[in-house]
């Protein structure tokens, strides 16, 4: 209700991979601790806001999140206040002008705790196949081919009330960043 809701823009960039499609879901569950380290080549080069956490030469401070997990498989990792932090400078200002202005009528709506939540970078799996980035706008699907091939669907996930055009260069930043040629990938 008081986020417009979210939206899958496709089609889905398809790729095989050889991996178990629980590694990839897993991944995601505890997706903060890796990023320095899996990531550093495409942190130097890509002017992201988390560029200094390349290679891990700054680590994030106490307390900059959390993770929890359930029994079933499914988990979440939330990394606060950081709204756009993988896509190109020439797209984070209006990423962050639509989500501040967001945020205010949101702290406004549901209080300040809550909607802090709203401008964090959300990694999670829903078990089983089913993971997303949400500031990043992933959403992923693990499709299994037999043990050790998995299919993987990778979708721009928007909020509905975005502006089209935003919507569209968000979906062309995912498909370049996270999609089967994505340079975070």
């Amino acid at each position: 209700k008081h986020s417009g809701g979210l939206e899958l823009v496709g089609p889905p960039g398809k790729v095989v991979i050889k991996a178990n499609w629980k590694a990839p879901a897993e991944n995601f569950v505890g997706d903060a601790y890796h990023v320095g380290w899996t990531h550093a080549s495409s942190l130097r080069s890509g002017e992201s806001i988390f560029s200094s956490l390349a290679g891990n030469a700054a680590l994030p401070p106490e307390g900059a999140g959390l993770q929890m997990t359930s029994k079933y498989g499914s988990g979440i990792g939330v990394l606060w206040d950081v709204y756009s932090g993988v896509h190109s400078a020439d797209l984070v200002p209006e990423l962050m002008a639509f989500g501040g202005a967001k945020q205010e009528r949101l702290n406004k709506e549901i209080g300040d705790v809550r909607a802090r939540i709203y401008r964090s970078h959300l990694n999670c799996t829903v078990f089983p196949n089913n993971s997303m980035l949400t500031c990043s706008g992933v959403f992923k699907v693990w499709n299994p081919i037999d043990a050790n091939t998995t299919e993987v669907w990778t979708y721009a996930i928007v909020e509905k009330d975005m502006p089209e055009d935003l919507k569209r260069r968000l979906a062309d930043s995912v498909q370049r960043t996270f999609g089967p040629a994505g340079f975070w990938e």
